[in-house]
């Protein structure tokens, strides 16, 4: 288990792959006051960063973010890391970093125009998406900017803010991925596909275990990647209908062809290998290359 440097477990980190290297960047854990004259404990914002080497099975530290953060998005370009946002050790925070993988070391960018936590972000076509996430109410009148993106251009060093972009303004993103060249996100059992050119949804298929028929949210807290133009759903949540609305943690791994061209009414999805012994939220995933 990944913990933090005072050996407690680390919820709310973000990790990427950066060719054959995994970095687990952040989080939160919780530290003993006791010594400080307070009673019970009391969480902290980390800036360290782990790095996981799957060619040589060895973990090693790098360079730490300049900002803590915790329930941060983020999103690799390249050699760089991009990190935005979170809940930093004291408020929620707007600012975004980037990590040079090849020199370790991390450089501030421009700040975001809105404050977001438990945010999501991707890479698409050398840009940099920053999407929904939790805001400071009031922060931005009456309608704050919880459903917006924010797309960073790295050559021109400059955000866009995209009002309402995403399908649900109530809630944070869920489970999602880049699919051939597209965000793709799984939302209330459907495939969603965004076209940023027209800043419009389109139904592409339907997720593991939903079909058109079939309206309910029935899994959540899984891991959503794609890999050779095949969509993979792995692990989390399912309400088991046979006992009612009870949950069922899951080890499975489904795997689905999706096509971006030719919507599915059903689509076809098959098993690979469970995770094994452990079940339930998958807290982070990455696909890591040669």
């Amino acid at each position: 288990m990944l913990r933090s440097s005072n050996g407690s477990s680390l919820q709310g980190f973000a990790c990427v792959a950066v060719g054959a290297k995994l970095l687990v960047m952040g989080g939160i854990y919780q530290t003993n006051d006791n010594d400080k004259g307070t009673q019970g404990f009391s969480t902290v914002s980390s800036g360290d960063v782990h790095v996981y080497n799957a060619c040589t099975n060895r973990w090693s530290r790098a360079s730490s973010m300049k900002t803590p953060r915790s329930w941060f998005a983020a999103a690799v370009v390249g050699d760089f890391v991009y990190v935005a946002g979170g809940q930093g050790r004291d408020c929620f925070l707007n600012s975004v970093e980037v990590y040079d993988s090849t020199k370790d070391v991390w450089s501030y960018v421009p700040n975001m125009a809105c404050v977001r936590s438990s945010c999501s972000a991707f890479a698409v076509n050398g840009k940099v998406w920053v999407i929904g996430g939790e805001v400071v109410r009031n922060q931005y009148g009456e309608r704050p900017e919880r459903g917006s993106a924010e797309v960073y251009d790295p050559q021109l060093g400059i955000w866009k803010l995209i009002p309402e972009m995403w399908l649900d303004t109530k809630k944070v993103p869920s489970p999602g991925t880049v699919h051939c060249g597209k965000m793709l996100f799984v939302y209330q059992n459907k495939l969603m596909m965004y076209d940023e050119i027209t800043n419009k949804w389109h139904r592409i298929g339907y997720s593991s275990g939903g079909d058109a028929f079939n309206n309910h949210f029935s899994r959540f807290g899984f891991a959503c990647e794609s890999i050779d133009e095949e969509l993979y759903i792995i692990g989390g949540f399912k309400v088991s209908k046979q006992y009612g609305s009870s949950l069922q943690a899951l080890n499975t791994t489904e795997v689905s062809k999706v096509s971006l061209e030719q919507p599915s009414k059903y689509t076809s999805w098959r098993r690979m290998a469970n995770m094994g012994t452990d079940k339930g939220s998958v807290l982070a995933s990455a696909v890591l290359s040669s």
